[in-house]
């Protein structure tokens, strides 16, 4: 039976050229196994099962087994500004093995996906990349918040 779910990508892994196994926390089923089926034209591409993507998923429950099949994937909200910022990625790694250690259960919890998914993490993961820069500044003692003025005794 075909059904429609929002869920949060933990890990996938790759099997064979044109197929990966999701690990996702869904909204109505909990934690789940699917396959999904790659293609650079199709509707599922690899940049759409990044780690903590927030997905919309049509798949097909069977309840007899364990690895399901994903008809359909469309991305609620893509990170901006990952790749060219190292210390968002290297949070949103530390993020995503967090959860993909923790979460085993298999019954939906709708306060848990709502916690999964909450905006403060993608607040501040989204929006403009953290300018880098790597070029020391001339006066630090502003942006340390000191002030280049001496006092004079008087």
């Amino acid at each position: 039976m075909l059904q429609t779910t929002r869920a949060v990508v933990l890990r996938t892994f790759k099997h064979g050229d044109n197929f990966v196994i999701l690990k996702a926390y869904t909204e109505c089923f909990g934690v789940r196994s699917y396959i999904v089926r790659i293609s650079k034209r199709g509707s599922a591409k690899p940049a759409h099962l990044q780690p903590l993507d927030r997905l919309e998923i049509v798949v097909s429950e069977s309840g007899e087994r364990e690895l399901h099949t994903v008809r359909e994937v469309r991305t609620e909200k893509a990170y901006v500004g990952i790749a060219g910022d190292p210390a968002r990625g290297l949070l949103l790694l530390f993020a995503q093995e967090v959860f993909y250690r923790t979460l085993k259960e298999e019954s939906p919890d709708p306060e848990l996906f709502r916690i999964l998914s909450s905006a403060r993490l993608r607040r501040s993961m989204q929006g403009q990349p953290r300018p880098t820069s790597t070029v020391a500044p001339s006066a630090p003692g502003p942006a340390l918040g000191l002030s280049s003025r001496t006092a004079r005794a008087g």
